[in-house]
């Protein structure tokens, strides 16, 4: 009868002790490098029955400063300006005679508003120096615009705006023009009759009739 070949079993219990303890270690090892990564960890070490901390050096690879912040880009776009008081602050960087063009209008737009004709009343800062005083209506729409650019100074009428909200006073501001009103007209001058002409489209716009 052939011999029997047997194999000793380990006590009962020491298998999951070596288990518990192999995962033990593992996490021992995963921890001390977890450690040794965070920088300023300190690592304990058992010299001679002794336990010591050993501070980790900081990996300088580890730290990148942060991306800096996004700066604003410059502003390359018009902007608007609630009012007149920027329009009236450009005004002095004009020649003297369009400074006595472009304060009239803009006197005579400030009027316009006090009376509730302009609802809304603002300045628009162009590119290339162009700064506008905007005259519109409750639709947002305007029956003129001043200009004031870094070589003239004008005011344009546009038609399309007559032709839908003033339409009867039409034939009193091209007789002040002396020349039918197409779309975007440009006056270098302003008579007293082309101010009354157009205040009387303002009125009829705001209200509906025209009062002159």
């Amino acid at each position: 009868m052939p011999a029997q070949t047997t194999k000793s079993l380990p006590p009962r219990g020491s298998r999951g002790r070596r288990k518990d303890e192999g995962a033990r270690g593992k996490r021992s090892r995963s921890s001390d490098r977890q450690a040794t990564d965070r920088p300023g960890h300190r690592v304990a070490y058992d010299v001679n029955g002794s336990r010591i901390l050993v501070p980790q050096r900081v990996e300088p690879e580890r730290w990148r400063p942060e991306a800096a912040p996004a700066t604003a880009a410059p502003r390359d776009t018009g902007y608007g300006v609630p009012g007149a008081e920027d329009f009236l602050a450009v005004i002095a960087d004009a020649p003297q005679e369009q400074q006595v063009f472009l304060r009239r209008l803009a006197e005579w737009a400030i009027g316009l508003g006090k009376r509730s004709l302009v609802p809304q009343l603002s300045t628009y800062h162009g590119k290339a120096g162009i700064t506008t005083l905007l005259l519109r209506l409750s639709d947002g729409a305007g029956l003129v615009t001043i200009y004031k650019d870094t070589r003239s100074a004008y005011l344009q009428l546009f038609r399309s705006v007559f032709e839908r909200r003033a339409p009867r006073s039409l034939a009193a501001v091209e007789a002040a023009i002396g020349e039918p009103l197409r779309q975007g007209n440009v006056v270098y001058e302003v008579s007293d009759q082309l101010l009354a002409a157009l205040t009387a489209a303002y009125e009829e716009a705001a209200t509906g009739q025209l009062t002159t």
